[in-house]
């Protein structure tokens, strides 16, 4: 009897029940979960400092070295230019390369040895000596600073020694050859003192003509010869009109 009375009772409560309520679709929920956030570990080995760069291997990071590629365990920097000593060309910060200066670490119009000549006037091989070549000349005034040239012996009056010039006469030929000790064989030029660019030399002797007094080698001098360039002993001019008759 109580079975039969509920299902009535269900039954009543179902027919009670507007029609759109029961039809009505059920609303999707979404809920979103973030992820949760893990930071980085730097994970460090005891005894031992994280791995960073060091490209010359001297224990200074590339960031901080002075000398990325060049071990500069002390990071000298003597001009203080940001550049280390060991990859800096110009140590002195002067403008001139330390290769071409005998004191790369002293700046420019000075005298790093303290013997009398500008590092600028000094020569490789030769410090702290002010007269080089022992002429009695100090090397700031020589023009000749390696060479003895006591006299200062000029003759064409270019700033170049005699002793050390090797084309006295500036005629583009050179007192003696390539491969040669010009100060025993400056004969390379018949005319070491006469500018005599083309060598001529018609008594084919040991002057060329701009410096030998008697070109054609007739015993005449060149300034009283008809015939300055061909052997005329005899001075036979049968026209007398001054050329001898041998050059005619």
């Amino acid at each position: 009897m109580r079975w039969i009375i509920l299902v009535l009772l269900a039954a009543l409560v179902v027919a009670c029940v507007p029609p759109e309520v029961v039809e009505q679709p059920v609303e999707e929920i979404v809920v979103e979960i973030e992820e949760p956030v893990v930071e980085p570990v730097e994970v460090i080995v005891e005894g031992k400092a994280p791995l960073v760069a060091d490209t010359d291997g001297d224990t200074i990071n590339d960031d901080d070295d002075n000398c990325v590629n060049i071990p500069n365990l002390n990071q000298a920097d003597g001009d203080r230019d940001g550049e280390g000593d060991p990859c800096d060309i110009d140590k002195d910060n002067d403008d001139i390369l330390d290769e071409d200066e005998v004191h790369p670490l002293c700046i420019v119009n000075r005298d790093c040895d303290g013997d009398g000549v500008l590092d600028n006037e000094e020569h490789e091989g030769c410090v702290q000596n002010k007269d080089c070549d022992k002429d009695f000349v100090d090397d700031g005034e020589d023009n000749c600073p390696l060479a003895k040239n006591i006299q200062q012996d000029d003759a064409e009056n270019d700033g170049i020694g005699d002793a050390c010039d090797t084309d006295h006469d500036n005629d583009g030929v050179l007192n003696c050859g390539p491969d040669e000790d010009c100060s025993t064989n400056a004969d390379n030029d018949n005319c070491l003192y006469d500018a005599n660019p083309l060598q001529e030399n018609s008594d084919i002797d040991y002057m060329g003509n701009a410096c030998d007094p008697d070109d054609d080698n007739d015993s005449i001098p060149d300034e009283e010869d008809n015939c300055p360039d061909v052997g005329n002993p005899s001075q036979i001019d049968n026209n007398h009109d001054g050329i001898g008759d041998a050059c005619t």
